[in-house]
């Protein structure tokens, strides 16, 4: 199982931060590294053997200290951190996925339909490393939340490329069936869906989530008569004492922008 404060995806996490991520294969399989607390047990020189500077290494440590240092006072006080989590999401092996057909692209990578142990799935898939950061936000969002009207996540995949596994949305994009099948779509249908969308965002408010990119190309359709809301990657948890949402300066990012 993948752990909410010290998962594999802590450490991928730490490694973007820190520009550190062409590292993450030899740190995971030479010196077995699969949490944060681990690296309480390796050494400089170790680090030092698969190719890593001393001023890395200095970085490296000092981001992990900060790291638990914040997983710390969170754990002591946000409401949240007494909650269990209530996903089923893990590490996958890349020799239990089945890819077939190309579902969609965007800015960080492809989405292909396939199979895990027989289950039908969406798989995102990563391409290039720049976006590691992206996609480590977007897993740790997406595993913390569990609602009949969010797509689900089932796991991730710690390969190259990376992957990130997610329940299947067999109808696509509200988006694009309502441009293909505009007649299909009557008027009790879309407000049925608007309030199933409004009770997919009021838990994620509750959860202290901001989507940041809620769009009809983004809410998926299960059925026509349910939907889910999917693509996480630019969402964002607010402490848990902040009243006040700000986004980072648009230069950093890349927010999209209807107007």
């Amino acid at each position: 199982m993948v752990e909410t404060d010290d998962g594999l995806h802590r450490v991928i996490e730490i490694l973007s931060e820190t520009d550190l991520s062409p590292y993450l294969s030899r740190i995971r399989d030479d010196l077995q590294v699969t949490k944060l607390s681990h690296f309480e047990y390796v050494q400089t020189n170790d680090l030092e053997r698969i190719g890593l500077s001393k001023p890395a290494i200095r970085r490296l440590f000092a981001a992990i200290k900060r790291k638990q240092r914040s997983n710390t006072k969170r754990n002591s006080n946000t409401p949240l951190a007494s909650s269990p989590s209530t996903t089923t999401s893990c590490l996958i092996s890349p020799s239990s996925l089945q890819l077939t057909t190309t579902l969609g692209s965007g800015h960080y990578g492809i989405v292909r339909e396939g199979l895990w142990n027989d289950l039908p799935v969406a798989v995102k898939i990563l391409h290039g490393c720049n976006a590691v950061s992206d996609f480590v936000r977007e897993a740790n969002a997406m595993h913390t939340v569990s609602h009949q009207y969010l797509i689900r996540l089932h796991g991730i995949v710690l390969s190259e490329p990376l992957m990130m596994v997610t329940e299947l949305a067999p109808l696509g994009s509200l988006l694009s069936r309502l441009r293909s099948e505009p007649k299909h779509f009557l008027v009790y249908m879309l407000v049925e869906y608007t309030r199933q969308i409004s009770e997919g965002m009021d838990y994620l408010e509750q959860r202290r989530f901001v989507h940041r990119d809620l769009a009809a190309r983004n809410i998926l359709l299960a059925s026509y008569e349910q939907i889910k809301i999917g693509d996480f990657g630019l969402a964002r948890m607010m402490d848990s004492d902040c009243n006040l949402y700000k986004t980072g300066t648009i230069k950093s990012q890349s927010i999209p922008i209807a107007w």
